[in-house]
């Protein structure tokens, strides 16, 4: 059985929604939690992208 992983996958996400995130803080129109609640629900999106896509 062959395995695949994904070494690259782009944090920054499909339509750049982290970078819009990290500056809608910056900006101070997101909160501290706001921040840190987006990154992990985008992070958690991506692994779920990458697990439909049949990655290990």
């Amino acid at each position: 059985m062959t395995k695949v992983s994904s070494l690259g996958y782009p944090r920054l996400g499909e339509n750049r929604e982290w970078k819009k995130l990290i500056e809608a803080y910056w900006a101070g129109k997101v909160s501290k939690n706001d921040l840190f609640a987006g990154a992990k629900e985008l992070r958690l999106d991506f692994l779920k992208k990458q697990l439909n896509a049949g990655l290990d």
